[in-house]
């Protein structure tokens, strides 16, 4: 949904979650993998879109799917 809005990604700024609550940020790993981007002290992240469909699976699983 957010690829057909036109957005590219997601600036997370790690500031504002609980250290123990690391779900949110799994969440963004399992479907899009590691942040494209981080800065130097960790605290902000940006996470790339490029690589999903528009539904949502990342491309690179598509492909593997297709040649199985």
């Amino acid at each position: 949904a957010l690829r057909k809005l036109g957005f590219a990604g997601i600036y997370l700024d790690r500031y504002g979650l609980d250290p123990k609550d690391s779900e949110t940020e799994a969440t963004l790993r399992k479907l899009l993998g590691q942040p494209t981007v981080a800065s130097l002290d960790n605290r902000l992240a940006y996470y790339s879109l490029e690589g999903l469909t528009s539904s949502g699976e990342k491309l690179s699983s598509v492909a593997q799917y297709n040649q199985e």
